[in-house]
């Protein structure tokens, strides 16, 4: 309710000051507190000179600068966030390569590659071999 109340005051207001304005152009003098008005032309005016002189020994580019500085510091940081983002990946790269290494070891491993691993870690040691040796000689076995 309130923004509607605002609007038609606007409008209201808007429709007022174009009927004032165009009156006082036929005429050709102010309607109305014209000392009021003639004051507030000359501060205005005085304000508007000040304006372009600051914006003459500050520059419209202070703010095409200031601009360029914000943008180059977000595309900093954004390249510092990708740089750190890149290197957790290549180490996550890393590690897996290393695993899938690993698992490719272990599938290409055949059954007869178990079979002599198996025999190394089950052989007998010499003193067994010579007393299994001399026991089949003798007849025992």
């Amino acid at each position: 309710m309130t923004a509607v109340i605002i609007a038609a005051t606007s409008g209201t207001l808007l429709v007022f000051t174009t009927i004032l304005f165009r009156a006082e152009l036929r005429l050709g003098r102010r309607a109305g507190l014209s000392a009021v008005r003639g004051w507030l032309d000359v501060f205005l005016a005085n304000l508007y000179v000040r304006l372009s002189h600051l914006r003459f020994y500050v520059g419209t580019g202070s703010l095409r600068v200031g601009f360029h500085y914000v943008l180059n510091r977000c595309i900093n940081a954004l390249l510092r966030f990708s740089e750190w983002f890149g290197s957790i990946l290549k180490r996550l790269q890393r590690q897996n390569r290393t695993i899938a290494r690993t698992i490719k070891d272990e599938q290409a491993r055949s059954h007869l590659d178990l079979i002599a691993e198996h025999k190394v870690t089950t052989a007998l040691s010499e003193e067994e071999r010579e007393a299994l040796k001399r026991k089949s000689l003798d007849g025992e076995v």
